[in-house]
């Protein structure tokens, strides 16, 4: 039942993260150049139909069903409003995702009095709860010709009809959430047509999500020699998560280039719960005089992360039904707190994009993938790689 969360690790210097293999920057450089080039030898020559539109191809779930759609609240400056509410009710009998039997069960037995007999190891086993969920949001949209920009924000609020809250009085006094969660989020996305083939798309969002029991930081493992340790975090885990991202797609006749920056920051909140340490000293029995429970924060920021994404691709169309295309993709993951756990990753691909009549598009890809994280013993990865996607519109 306990997920290792690599804490056992967190004793070493950190390593800092690599330069990027002199090889790959200049191919990377590379074809930078020679977009950049096609991008200036091509430019006065865009066309107003793009040979990459093929809006023929409309999924059912898609479609526009205006006898269905919401008509919406009109307001000044071109805008509608989409106000809406969802309720729901769950019933969950293993509301930690435990197994049936419980190590803690075994583990509490090895404490010594009156530290054995408590409430935190009864929570600590397969519960049954119902959560009523109130979940209202709210859209605006705009109504322009041309340009676009649609506002959203919405939240989501669990209330348990069981087990709310939790509270002790051994080792010390503690309260705090256990089933009742809040999360949210707002975001904001835009479509400037700066011209008929030039298009700058822009997002952003930012948002506070429930983690699942099943997280690895709600029960944390950690060993030493003659030590064991278990943490164990009752109230609800969240990550709150910032999101910007802008493309740039622009055409010249038979060329489409596309060009992105995204940067992704997760930020974790502290747990709270018991935390078991048993001393085994000199013999695999615990000790029970070095063996103790205590309660308080259970730190989670070495979870913490950021990740710049970049992503550059380009397309030549042979025809209205076949485009030839090249596309590179580099993320890079810090982990400020977190160590030897930085990584970088690039994926580059090569292939074909083509419809066959109406009814299917498909786009086929083959190239290299190189992945590095950056700790001791761990080699990059460095391999051939492909991809296919295949869309059937019955």
């Amino acid at each position: 039942m306990f997920a290792s969360s690599g804490l056992t690790n967190l004793i070493l210097d950190g390593i800092s993260p690599r330069p990027v293999p002199a090889g790959r920057f200049i191919s990377r450089m590379g074809g930078l150049a020679f977009i950049g080039l096609s991008w200036v030898g091509c430019a006065g020559a865009a066309q107003a139909q793009s040979l990459f539109d093929r809006s023929e191809n409309v999924t059912v779930a898609a479609r526009p069903r205006p006898e269905y759609d919401p008509l919406g609240l009109r307001i000044g400056a071109g805008f509608l409003v989409y106000p809406e509410v969802t309720l729901g009710e769950t019933l969950d009998d293993n509301v930690f995702e435990l197994p049936s039997s419980d190590l803690l069960d075994v583990l509490a037995q090895q404490l010594p009095d009156p530290q054995r007999f408590t409430r935190f190891t009864d929570k600590m086993r397969p519960l049954t709860d119902a959560t009523l969920s109130i979940e209202p949001s709210i859209t605006i949209k705009s109504n322009w010709n041309q340009h676009s920009l649609k506002l959203t924000a919405n939240t989501t609020i669990d209330r348990s009809a069981e087990y709310p809250d939790f509270s002790a009085d051994f080792p010390g006094p503690s309260h705090t959430p256990f089933g009742n969660s809040e999360q949210y989020n707002v975001a904001a996305d835009g479509t400037l047509n700066v011209r008929h083939d030039l298009t700058v798309n822009v997002d952003a969002s930012y948002g506070r999500q429930l983690l699942p029991r099943t997280f690895d930081g709600y029960v944390i493992v950690s060993s030493a020699p003659h030590a064991l340790g278990v943490m164990a975090s009752f109230s609800p885990l969240f990550e709150n998560i910032a999101d910007a991202k802008v493309e740039i797609v622009k055409d010249f006749a038979r060329f489409r280039f596309t060009v992105s920056g995204e940067f992704q920051n997760y930020d974790y909140t502290d747990g709270f719960g018991p935390t078991f340490n048993f001393n085994y000293g000199s013999t695999l029995q615990p000790n029970p005089a070095k063996s103790s429970l205590t309660v308080g924060p259970i730190d989670q920021t070495f979870h913490n992360h950021d990740s710049p994404i970049e992503y550059l691709r380009g397309d030549y169309a042979l025809s209205t039904d076949v485009a030839l295309f090249a596309e590179e993709t580099t993320t890079e993951t810090r982990y400020p707190n977190g160590l030897f756990q930085n990584r970088f990753s690039s994926e580059t691909l090569v292939g074909v994009n083509f419809q066959v009549f109406s009814l299917i598009t498909a786009e086929i890809g083959v190239g290299n993938l190189y992945d590095v994280v950056y700790s001791h013993g761990l080699k990059p990865v460095d391999t051939p790689d492909a991809r296919l996607n295949l869309t059937y519109f019955p």
